[in-house]
């Protein structure tokens, strides 16, 4: 039980601290635009292979398992109409609502801390179901994400955001994708796959979340904490204590613990514990809300992780 918390802590707290060093150290002249570019290439060129190989394995026939993201949808839905009375309860001004609400409806739930925990735990088969219960996400950000940040926001208009949004909303969304599908079609021809492949996986998911929260801790910023610490200490109860319960029924209902030896319901467990997603970072200079709230939710909500993730292990362990 020991060794996978430590593994976790190692990677995902020493990348943030890796990439905050070299903002402190002023590495780079441009330290946010060499956090896109990470992000950006990530995403392109290692996403794609972590997907293909992950689902290559997955026992996809299992109807069980095509149910996953109809929980992550459930579970933001009722974050964002939570989080809509809360700002409401705080009496948050408009740009500040749409960060919280943001905040609420949008958690670390991929293959950079949801996925990769699914992973440290239960291999490639648990990282596939990680990734199964996203599918969503990306729909649900574009669609939703979008409308609810427009409402409280204002669209930015400069060429420089300009550039960012098409950054964003570009083709390098659909990498993922893409690698996800050659995954289904070489599971579906029962093609055999190298048992090599799972020590490339391992790797390649490091690599990844070592690279995604590296390039987060370029952009560090502390200072929003004292601020909203109310609001901080909220958003806490909603992400791991109110999510985790709604991700747990719906898991029974559906019959998870029944399921591929109770997998699906450990996933969804961890799944429904994640702190704030680096998504709704990118949609504050989208659409011009509240940075500092955003960013001092995120902040708070990753680095409770230090507690939440051997609390969440214990409590695998009993399932």
């Amino acid at each position: 039980m020991l060794q996978p918390i430590l593994y976790s802590f190692f990677v995902i707290f020493g990348s943030l601290f890796f990439g905050y060093l070299l903002q402190k150290r002023k590495v780079f002249a441009n330290p946010d635009d060499v956090s896109a570019a990470i992000i950006k290439n990530t995403f392109r060129y290692v996403s794609p292979v972590i997907l293909c190989l992950s689902f290559w394995r997955l026992d996809i026939k299992n109807v069980s398992v095509w149910t996953l993201p109809l929980v992550g949808l459930t579970t933001s839905t009722v974050m964002l109409f939570l989080a809509k009375y809360i700002a409401l309860f705080f009496k948050l001004n408009p740009r500040q609502s749409g960060s919280f609400i943001t905040s609420s409806m949008f958690s670390n739930v991929g293959y950079t801390l949801g996925g990769f925990l699914s992973f440290v735990l239960f291999g490639e088969v648990g990282l596939a179901l990680a990734i199964m219960y996203t599918l969503y996400y990306t729909p649900f950000f574009y669609t939703v994400g979008f409308y609810v940040t427009r409402y409280y926001g204002q669209e930015i208009k400069t060429k420089s955001k300009k550039g960012l949004r098409q950054r964003l909303t570009g083709d390098i969304r659909f990498f993922p994708f893409l690698g996800f599908i050659a995954g289904v079609i070489l599971n579906l021809m029962n093609t055999p796959r190298a048992g090599y492949f799972t020590d490339v996986n391992k790797l390649l998911v490091s690599v990844a979340t070592f690279g995604y929260f590296s390039s987060i801790g370029l952009t560090f910023r502390f200072g929003a904490i004292k601020k909203y610490k109310a609001v901080c200490l909220s958003i806490c109860a909603l992400k791991f204590i109110v999510s985790p319960l709604i991700g747990f029924g719906l898991a029974l209902l559906l019959g998870y613990n029944r399921a591929l030896d109770g997998l699906p319901m450990k996933v969804v467990l961890i799944e429904s514990c994640m702190p704030v997603a680096f998504a709704a970072l990118l949609l504050t200079v989208l659409f011009d809300i509240d940075r500092d709230l955003t960013n001092a939710c995120w902040l708070v909500t990753t680095f409770m992780m230090i507690l939440v993730i051997p609390i969440l292990v214990s409590l695998l362990s009993v399932f």
